[in-house]
């Protein structure tokens, strides 16, 4: 089991390594899988209304070419693909993201894509690449601004200026026992606490 959740009707959403993805609404578990245009590999599930957003942690290599990336969403039982678009900054075609481990849903409704291939921004109209780093983790603070956990450190984006933030971020890499993060989360004091470190 990679991810436990649920939607907004409160059924129980599951993720899972080698069997696709399933939805118990507490009466019946139906589960979805390649045979329905998904991939088997499920790191994560988001929420934006009646559509669910997955993400796979396949390598491209190891998966169909019509499934090839990291992004499904599914509405009303039908599978779809993220589509293709443009970086609206460079006008260049955005790579699909793959091995996608985490996604977050900020207040704005836009997705943003933790992946292998960089953080990726995506708002149902346009996807956008934001950064190269090989990504773990994304948290949304109380302020609105995105955090991001990276195999070098700690990082964030304020939304809000379209930059990164001031904070002390050398300061607070050094801090931590590992700079590989692999979770954030602000508590209830405004506290930051992050989870480091790789398994053997």
């Amino acid at each position: 089991i990679e991810f436990i959740g649920a939607d907004e009707d409160g059924s129980l959403l599951i993720g899972t390594k080698f069997n696709g993805f399933g939805r118990y609404d507490y009466n019946n578990l139906v589960w979805f899988d390649q045979r329905d245009g998904l991939t088997e590999y499920v790191t994560d599930i988001s929420n934006v209304g009646e559509t669910l957003w997955l993400s796979s942690g396949f390598d491209i290599d190891k998966m169909p070419t019509e499934s090839s990336h990291g992004m499904f969403s599914l509405h009303k039982d039908l599978f779809g693909l993220l589509p293709s678009s443009l970086d609206l900054a460079t006008g260049i075609s955005v790579d699909y993201p793959t091995q996608v481990w985490k996604l977050e849903v900020s207040r704005a409704k836009e997705i943003w894509i933790a992946s292998m291939q960089g953080l990726y921004k995506y708002n149902t109209l346009n996807l956008e690449k934001v950064t190269s780093d090989n990504i773990n983790e994304i948290y949304e603070d109380q302020q609105s601004r995105i955090w991001i956990g990276t195999n070098r450190g700690v990082n964030f984006f304020d939304k809000d200026k379209n930059q990164e933030g001031v904070i002390d971020l050398e300061l607070l890499n050094n801090s931590l026992p590992d700079r590989f993060v692999q979770s954030i989360y602000q508590d209830f004091d405004d506290a930051f606490w992050f989870g480091c470190g790789v398994w053997d």
